[in-house]
């Protein structure tokens, strides 16, 4: 079972390490470059054969600024929080539950309305 986890681990960094090198731009000869490493070791984190270590996957984040929960697959959020994104997550944890509720629900209003103004 564990092993199987691993493997599903290693397939998500995969597929989100290459979405999101080819979303900044970079080719894996560039990414390799910025890490001191090979573009074959690249491709090998693309085609899911290994994982970077840990000094690799730091370096790894901040050259594509990105979170490793996200790569790693402990979260669907690919942004590193920063700056107003921070605040913002911030503010919105100190809201108590019912708070959050109606945040979320005049949220939802607004993004609705921007979606219906940009059709018109």
């Amino acid at each position: 079972m564990k092993e199987n986890k691993y493997e599903s681990i290693k397939q998500i960094f995969a597929e989100r390490l290459q979405k999101i090198r080819k979303r900044n731009g970079s080719s894996q000869f560039e990414t390799a470059k910025a890490l001191g490493i090979s573009q074959p070791t690249v491709s090998s984190y693309e085609k899911g054969q290994t994982l970077p270590n840990m000094e690799k996957l730091l370096l790894l984040c901040n050259q594509l600024d990105v979170s490793a929960d996200y790569l790693l697959g402990l979260s669907d959020v690919p942004g590193i929080m920063r700056g107003k994104r921070k605040d913002i997550i911030g503010k919105y944890d100190s809201l108590a539950a019912d708070e959050r509720k109606l945040f979320l629900e005049c949220l939802e209003m607004f993004i609705k309305n921007k979606k219906a103004e940009s059709k018109a």
